[in-house]
């Protein structure tokens, strides 16, 4: 059966407390990957996650890139280009990400790392990096040392599947949103989660492997969400 999101809540935050073994971790992420999540059970963890770690301050009209560790195997990670193309035109943009699964593809904390210098999760450093330059690339999960373990049993077994997600939601309440989703039937939970997570402003994208690129070739589908009215939204390569 489905979690509430406060049973939800409370099982997330009892994981990053290092409660559990492996093994009961392990299965808890299979169960949920054959289950399906729902919006409710990701705001849950969501909740529990961002408790426990201090967030940037963002400067106005920051936008967050949320991306998740999946990474992209077949085409070029073009987030960092978007996002340091956003932030000469004056949009400060904070790329939330991480170095990719074990087996997964290119993740822009990865192109980060090799253009511009390590992946930190200090909120201090990072906040200091928007004030100045307008951009911005950390990694939430290293805020908390409780994800180490989840990580490595998420790389061990190959499962992609709640701990991925909720890294892409552990953002400040009220910020913009822009977030890469997978194919599938997924767009009205990602957007039922992030405005149950206080998110007003806040943009979905199938694109290319997952991202947040969208195609040049076909149509990319997507949702957005501003002020409580969710819509539908095509790119088109034209």
């Amino acid at each position: 059966h489905n979690l509430t999101a406060e049973a939800a809540e409370k099982l997330f935050g009892m994981l990053l407390s290092g409660e559990g073994t492996d093994a009961q971790i392990a299965m808890f992420l299979a169960t949920m990957r054959v289950k399906g999540t729902t919006s409710e059970e990701l705001v849950g963890a969501a909740r529990a996650a961002r408790a426990r770690i201090q967030f940037p301050t963002l400067p106005d009209r920051c936008v967050v890139i949320a991306t998740s560790r999946h990474g992209k195997r077949y085409s070029p990670p073009m987030a960092l280009a978007s996002a340091a193309a956003a932030a000469g035109a004056g949009i400060p943009v904070l790329l939330q990400t991480a170095p990719s699964l074990i087996g997964g593809g290119v993740t822009p904390g990865e192109v980060w790392q090799r253009l511009v210098g390590p992946l930190l999760g200090d909120p201090s450093h990072t906040s200091d990096l928007l004030a100045d330059v307008g951009l911005a690339c950390w990694q939430p999960t290293l805020a908390d040392e409780g994800w180490e373990r989840l990580q490595r049993i998420e790389d061990e077994t190959s499962i992609r599947g709640i701990p991925d997600v909720v890294c892409k939601l552990m953002m400040p309440q009220d910020c913009a949103v822009l977030a890469g989703a997978l194919p599938g039937p997924v767009l009205g939970m990602a957007g039922d989660a992030l405005e149950s997570l206080g998110h007003t402003q806040a943009m979905v994208l199938q694109g290319i492997e997952g991202s947040v690129d969208p195609s040049v070739v076909e149509t990319t589908r997507g949702l957005r969400l501003l002020d409580g009215v969710k819509a539908p939204v095509r790119i088109r390569p034209a």
